[in-house]
């Protein structure tokens, strides 16, 4: 077999009257606006994130004159092939050679089955013990190539712990990507996939010494493909792999390769259909083999698709996801959709592709998806996929007070149900309730949840002022938002106190009891009122 990710139609997709076709890297530029089709979350992001890095090495941007060159006039499919021609050594799949995601080397590793390589499939312990719930553990008995191919990237991208050596990816175990697209119609439809990953495509530094090297060669490819040189392996005492050592390139980022795997495949002589793609592929992945102590990567690593924090200690570390939930709490208003808000205080940076977007694009409604593996060491927890809608306006200066608005916004909705919350903690201790965090966490969520949608209405409203308004239009416009802001914060902070402790309760508490919910609804009440009359600061 022979299967090449640069010349193959693998990669299925869906346009938007639902019909379905596989394509090719070189296809992006003139397919039109379609959807990723892996029927997975995971390996659709897993396709965004390795398109986006063939366009970084195969039509590498030094400048911000680069990426508009491109963005205003895409290139044609045939340009784009040949730009991509000299990384076909580097994307094989399997043969002699360098293999695609994989060890230069035969090993000697375990033997594990294709269904392996998928971050939630059960692992060897569940299955030998009998553990396993709610997933079955024979589903993926084969995968045919196209499959095999982005369930390895996506391994490799997103790796948990795997057990003792078995290296995490180079941001960690199911690290958050950010991805950014242009809200409502995509100018120029027959490149809209291209412009969704053009987008996201992260400018490179320009001095001479860290620009991209040829991909002519195995040597000089290896410093960004790091399966064309033999893997720098981790045994314990060994320093972590960094940006420099053996000559790696700050792109190799793009193509991180924590897993020591080799690729097994055999004739689909049942012809069984693959379970992800559907189809029928002479040859297929059997199996594969794994060895442990792969590239342990360091500190030094900064993935472009991936917001950045730093720690009391100092230590910038990989964001990583913490519920399915994703709202505008979770989300810094100081740039409006972009930064991670954190009640803690750590300094949070955000992803390269989106801290560049202002500077790419004026005037636009865009979306941010943001998309991870909810961990806990190996175990998936749940699986985060959320849209939050991003305002960039046309003027800096009108930018920087729609993040003021929205910091004030988000603080007072903070502050809101905090007092909820002290609330409600002292309602349950009259009730006598054993347990109450879990139903005072419920009630949080629900008022995130109901608040959200004015949120948006609250920006959408001052962004859409005229361009020409004047200080007193604007901070009449301000005052007049928040107002109306608090007075629905009130309104929703009273309806989750009133909802999970209903006034019929009190009808069988005795008269203390009674007292001290009642107390505790009125210095809610008092609390947001004293909130609601905070004076304005001036736009």
């Amino acid at each position: 077999m022979t299967f090449c990710l640069i010349r193959e139609r693998w990669i299925p997709v869906v346009d938007t009257a639902g019909r379905r076709h596989d394509m090719a890297p070189a296809d992006i530029t003139e397919i039109g606006d379609v959807e990723f089709a892996w029927g997975r979350a995971d390996l659709n992001v897993a396709t965004y994130e390795l398109l986006i890095g063939l366009l970084t090495v195969a039509l590498p941007v030094y400048s911000r004159g680069d990426w508009h060159k491109r963005w205003k006039s895409p290139p044609t499919r045939a340009e784009l092939a040949d730009a991509f021609a000299p990384l076909i050594p580097w994307f094989q799949l399997d043969g002699d050679g360098p293999r695609f995601m994989q060890d230069l080397q035969d090993l000697a590793g375990e033997d594990l089955p294709p269904d392996g390589l998928l971050i939630n499939a059960p692992g060897a312990n569940a299955v030998r013990n009998g553990t396993v719930l709610f997933v079955r553990d024979d589903l993926h008995a084969i995968l045919s190539p196209a499959a095999a191919a982005i369930a390895l990237f996506a391994l490799q991208a997103f790796a948990p712990t795997g057990g003792a050596g078995h290296r995490t990816s180079l941001r960690g175990g199911g690290p958050l990507t950010t991805l950014v697209r242009l809200h409502g119609a995509v100018p120029g439809s027959e490149a809209a996939l291209w412009r969704r990953l053009w987008l996201n495509t992260p400018e490179l530094s320009s001095r001479d010494d860290e620009k991209l090297p040829p991909m002519s060669s195995s040597d000089s490819s290896g410093r960004v493909f790091p399966w064309c040189r033999p893997t720098p392996t981790s045994e314990r005492g060994q320093a972590p792999f960094e940006i420099g050592a053996a000559g790696a390139h700050p792109a190799q980022a793009m193509f991180g390769m924590p897993r020591r795997i080799r690729l097994q495949f055999a004739e689909n002589t049942d012809a069984i259909a693959c379970p992800i793609t559907g189809r029928i592929s002479p040859v297929v992945l059997a199996g594969f083999r794994t060895q442990n102590y792969g590239i342990n990567y360091g500190v030094s690593w900064r993935h472009p698709l991936t917001p950045y924090e730093q720690r009391a200690g100092g230590e910038v570390l990989p964001t990583h996801p913490k519920s399915s939930r994703y709202g505008y709490k979770d989300w810094s208003p100081r740039l409006y959709g972009i930064a991670f808000h954190d009640a803690a205080g750590a300094g949070r940076s955000l992803s390269e592709n989106l801290a560049s977007i202002p500077s790419r694009l004026r005037n636009q409604r865009v979306t941010v998806s943001a998309a991870g593996y909810v961990m806990d060491n190996m175990k998936v927890l749940d699986y985060l996929e959320a849209q939050v809608p991003w305002i960039i306006m046309a003027d800096e200066t009108r930018q920087g007070m729609l993040a003021a608005l929205a910091d004030e916004l988000v603080s007072s909705a903070d502050r809101a149900v905090a007092a909820a919350r002290s609330a409600l903690s002292q309602s349950f201790k009259a009730l006598g309730a054993d347990k109450p965090t879990s139903l005072v966490q419920t009630a949080s969520e629900a008022f995130w949840i109901t608040t959200e949608q004015p949120f948006r209405d609250s920006l959408d409203r001052f962004a859409n002022l005229a361009d020409d308004a004047d200080a007193d239009v604007i901070n009449a416009a301000r005052n007049a938002i928040s107002d109306s802001w608090a007075l629905m914060l009130r309104r929703q902070a009273l309806a989750v106190f009133d909802e999970t402790v209903p006034p019929q309760t009190l009808f069988s508490l005795k008269p203390e009891k009674q007292k001290s919910i009642v107390d505790a609804r009125a210095r809610l009440l008092r609390a947001l009122s004293r909130d609601t009359s905070k004076p304005k600061e001036a736009a």
